[in-house]
């Protein structure tokens, strides 16, 4: 039975990334930052008859972390599967962002994937096989839009990081994937922005062309 263990699994795509991975028979370890968010899941996965277990992970913290993924360990054994699809969005102008906010985002897009990555490769690395997938976006690829640079720099980052991993760990039989998925619809903008209002996203939204 393979291990998988998703982040950022309370909504969007890693709710839907748990369940697929569910109904294929995997072993399925899906991280919240707050458990209680997680009932969404949970009910789904009860009508479809699922099972899979629910854990706190908050990717921006290491203790979080390094507990998540021992909790497994000790549990059901190494993880074969990490799916970093934890993620958040801030909007407004390059030149007046609050660097608190520009560096949160960094920090759960860019840094959180990478503290996952290096807690679960020495096992990896030890067994000779492994897959990491990292969700990031077309707009790290494609284009970055006014007032979403940081964004759009978190995921570019990501995938460059990525890339130059994949070629690194290849050698020992591990996989690293990069997802860019376009816009949809997805509780990533609703949540991220909830209670962060500042004059910089006022500016985004009301400055002309």
């Amino acid at each position: 039975m393979t291990s998988v263990l998703i982040t950022g699994c309370s909504s969007g795509i890693g709710l839907e990334t748990a369940l697929a991975f569910a109904r294929r028979g995997d072993r399925v370890h899906a991280g919240v930052r707050h458990p209680a968010r997680a009932e969404e899941l949970l009910r789904r996965a009860r009508a479809e008859g699922l099972t899979l277990d629910v854990l706190r992970l908050d990717v921006t913290d290491d203790a979080s972390v390094t507990a998540a993924v021992t909790a497994v360990q000790e549990r059901h054994g190494p993880v074969d599967v990490l799916v970093n699809n934890a993620g958040t969005d801030v909007t407004g102008p390059v030149e007046t962002m609050p660097l608190d906010r520009a560096r949160t985002l960094m920090e759960t897009n860019l840094w959180g994937p990478l503290r996952l990555a290096r807690t679960v490769l020495p096992g990896m690395r030890a067994r000779g096989t492994g897959v990491i997938v990292d969700v990031s976006s077309l707009a790290g690829r494609a284009f970055a839009v006014p007032y979403g640079g940081f964004y759009a720099a978190s995921k570019a980052a990501l995938g460059a990081l990525g890339e130059a991993l994949h070629a690194e760990v290849q050698p020992f039989g591990i996989r690293v994937v990069c997802l860019e998925p376009g816009s949809f619809a997805s509780a990533v903008r609703r949540t991220s922005a909830a209670g962060q209002a500042s004059e910089s996203d006022r500016t985004a939204r009301t400055t002309p062309g």
